[in-house]
């Protein structure tokens, strides 16, 4: 009976009311887990993107290398100079003299005139050393140039057309002077009939004799045969004439025609002259694309061997221009990926512990593989400035790497634990 007092009588354990820490423990559970709850509906665990970067500008480091295995030739500039763009830095040695490809690069820029005959030594000398890849198209040049500049000075068209012009007006002042004898020998042969017409009237009358009558008709007769042979005379002029016309309009369209034919000919072989230049540039020479200050990669020397890509200069522009993030994301969950989304970039040389995160946003998006095995797409981000998170301004540095975070989905807490259960009830009612 003690026990079962000591349990349910009036003072037992079952009929004593809890003590403070057990009420008051269960309502600090309930609010523990309530207050859980609701911050699962406000803090934010948002889906995201990791991927490496490179902080860069729209003016990026130029890196400089050889197209051609050769012998290296180049000019005496410090490391650390400023160069301005289109400066020549290097040479590859061959076969081709830079001064006289340059002399005849200005020269083709200023095009010249081509309506009076000059000599060619005058304007482009055969003594030029252009090279192998430049010679057969300069040599094309020449001839085209020597063609339409006789062509345009001689005018053989032109004169060809100038003299079927005055054979023209001579064949018309011939036809002239058929018309007017024909006109001529039409009065005389009316004043013919009508004199052979008098005497058939004296002849019935019996005041001439037959023979009088007979050569009054001949004569008239004549006078007609002539006529007629004149107009035949006319009629051939005048188709002689239109041949004339014909053959002069044939000659102008023909030399319009060859005009243009030379005129495309030199300009063809003018552009092929350029190509074939600029080819020989791009093989042999090393100029700086822009303003900027010049760095050698290695210790190079005059006439050193160089092989095909190697990279002799660095050249970092003085005009950065914006300034970029380069990421290349991961093919997983890209899908989901587009522009203007946020995103948080951590830089390795600015610990983010310390200094915080840069802000930005993705503006392209390149929907090509990339990268050495094409295991992603390439993205850019804008920056919004170069202070970070903890108000911290980063001195830009070329080529900066670090970690960018793109923001994909902007979930709270509950939203992604609601996933998983989604996840878990597709999976267990398929």
């Amino acid at each position: 009976m003690g026990n079962y007092d000591d349990i349910f009588g009036e003072s037992g354990f079952i009929k004593r009311s809890p003590n403070w820490i057990l009420r008051w423990g269960l309502t600090l559970v309930t609010v523990f887990f309530l207050a859980i709850i609701i911050l699962s509906f406000i803090v934010k665990y948002n889906e995201v993107l990791t991927a490496d970067v490179v902080i860069t500008s729209k003016s990026p480091i130029i890196k400089l290398a050889t197209k051609q295995n050769g012998i290296l030739l180049y000019q005496s500039i410090n490391s650390g100079d400023t160069i301005n763009g289109g400066k020549v830095l290097g040479i590859i040695e061959n076969n081709g003299n830079l001064d006289d490809i340059v002399f005849l690069s200005n020269k083709l820029n200023k095009s010249p005139e081509t309506n009076e005959f000059k000599f060619l030594e005058d304007l482009f000398s055969k003594n030029l050393k252009v090279g192998s890849i430049i010679m057969p198209s300069y040599n094309a040049f020449l001839n085209a140039y020597n063609q339409y500049s006789l062509n345009a000075f001689f005018k053989y068209d032109s004169l060809k057309s100038h003299g079927l012009i005055e054979q023209f007006n001579k064949q018309n002042l011939g036809l002239s002077n058929k018309k007017a004898v024909i006109s001529a020998m039409e009065n005389e042969l009316e004043l013919s009939k009508q004199n052979y017409e008098r005497y058939g009237n004296l002849f019935e009358k019996g005041v001439i004799s037959k023979m009088d009558l007979e050569e009054r008709e001949k004569e008239y007769l004549i006078k007609q045969q002539n006529l007629s042979r004149l107009k035949e005379e006319q009629v051939g002029l005048t188709q002689v004439m239109s041949n004339t016309q014909f053959e002069q309009q044939y000659i102008k369209v023909e030399e319009k025609s060859n005009n243009i034919k030379l005129a495309n000919e030199l300009a063809i072989s003018k552009q092929e002259l350029i190509t074939a230049i600029e080819k020989w540039k791009d093989l042999y020479l090393i100029v700086s694309p822009v303003k900027g200050k010049l760095f050698y990669d290695n210790q190079w020397s005059n006439y050193q061997n160089v092989k095909e890509g190697d990279v002799i200069y660095t050249i970092l522009p003085l005009e950065e221009g914006e300034i970029i993030a380069r990421c290349e994301v991961p093919f997983y969950n890209s899908s989901k990926l587009q522009k203007n989304q946020k995103a948080l970039i951590k830089l390795d040389s600015y610990p983010y512990r310390e200094w915080g995160t840069l802000k930005g946003k993705v503006i392209s998006i390149l929907e090509l593989p990339v990268g050495k095995n094409q295991s992603g797409y390439r993205v850019y981000i804008e920056l919004d400035n170069l202070s970070t998170s903890y108000h911290k301004e980063i001195n830009f540095r070329q080529e900066m790497t670090g970690t960018a975070e793109i923001v994909l989905e902007e979930t709270t807490l509950i939203q992604r634990i609601f996933y998983q259960f989604r996840s878990l009830w597709d999976s267990s009612t398929t």
